[in-house]
């Protein structure tokens, strides 16, 4: 794949001007929305409310949502200053031979900034249906062996993963200061893929077993409102952020043949990527105010209702409840 400022500069065919003319003002707007939204839950989380083990990894979700959106909305203004609005060289704003990334280098890290948020938000929601699948499995277990700090030593080592891995890939696949090297770049594209693949099993496996058990455990009473985030996140993960990840591994292997071309899907996933960082605040929100026969609440008792305190108890004793009845069988 080519970069330089002329390809970015031609005259787009009419379709291209028109697609880009429709998602570019959707993304921009979903991206602020998101930010607003994911503001909100860093500032309350940060600021208002009392720190718990499932709203650290919320903490730190929001977080890289924050990130992701932000860089977003980076890459819609520099399309739209750069006017590429042929769909075959948009992905190229990531590494655009633009002016201001000459000016100011610094800015090349977007990109793998953007990465590494995307990577670490995949990692929060393998890590956080990990644990919370552990605490229905193993409760007993869990509540003795757990470390009190455990949910900000993994956020910590999730991180450092995700910056290096996508730092490394970054740097040697032309996103920043150095040569392109096409065996180093496909050799941490594949460490990639394999991450990918990883992340996505244990989050669908770990999901799925705790799905099963909370519909098992429903019969008795009603699921807390923490499984009920943990489900409607991972699904619209898997809905509306794996595709953009896909796209790119896809578009680093075979851009020559199967997505040559393909223009339209990178508009979706770019757009559906951005909904993914945008709703889970509302899912947040919606969980937290779900039943609730008060009408007026504020953000914070609700934000607190649905990732605080209430929702650790509630999963203390639904799984002290599971341990009576499993001595009894």
């Amino acid at each position: 794949m080519t970069t330089g400022p002329t390809s970015v500069l031609e005259t787009p065919p009419t379709a291209g001007r028109w697609s880009c003319s429709l998602t570019f003002p959707i993304t921009g707007i979903i991206s602020l929305l998101g930010l607003f939204w994911n503001g909100t839950v860093l500032w309350l989380l940060a600021f208002r409310i009392k720190r718990s083990a499932f709203s650290v990894y919320i903490l730190n979700l929001a977080g890289a949502d924050f990130t992701f959106l932000c860089c977003q909305l980076f890459f819609v203004l520099t399309d739209i200053l750069t006017n590429s609005s042929d769909a075959s060289l948009l992905t190229l704003h990531f590494k655009v031979e633009w002016y201001f990334y000459f000016t100011f280098p610094i800015a090349k890290l977007l990109a793998p900034i953007a990465f590494s948020s995307y990577a670490m938000d995949m990692s929060l929601l393998a890590a956080i249906c990990t644990e919370h699948c552990l605490s229905v499995l193993c409760p007993i277990w869990y509540r003795l062996h757990r470390p009190k700090h455990l949910s900000t030593i993994v956020c910590v080592l999730l991180w450092t993963k995700s910056l290096l891995v996508c730092t490394l890939t970054g740097n040697t696949c032309r996103f920043l200061f150095r040569d392109y090297s096409e065996q180093a770049c496909y050799n941490l594209t594949v460490v990639s893929a394999v991450l990918i693949l990883f992340l996505v099993s244990v989050m669908c496996v770990s999901s799925l077993t705790l799905f099963l058990r909370v519909q098992c455990l429903s019969q008795r009473h009603h699921p807390t409102k923490v499984y009920i985030i943990i489900l409607l996140t991972v699904l619209m993960f898997l809905l509306c952020g794996l595709p953009f990840g896909m796209y790119w591994l896809l578009l680093d292997w075979w851009h020559q043949t199967i997505l040559q071309s393909l223009s339209l899907p990178y508009y979706l996933t770019d757009i559906l990527s951005c909904m993914n960082s945008c709703i889970n605040p509302i899912i947040y929100f919606f969980v937290g105010s779900f039943r609730q026969r008060k009408k007026r609440e504020s953000l914070r008792v609700i934000l607190q209702r649905a990732v605080g305190d209430e929702a650790e108890v509630n999963m203390r004793k639904e799984s002290s409840h599971t341990d009576t009845m499993e001595l009894f069988v």
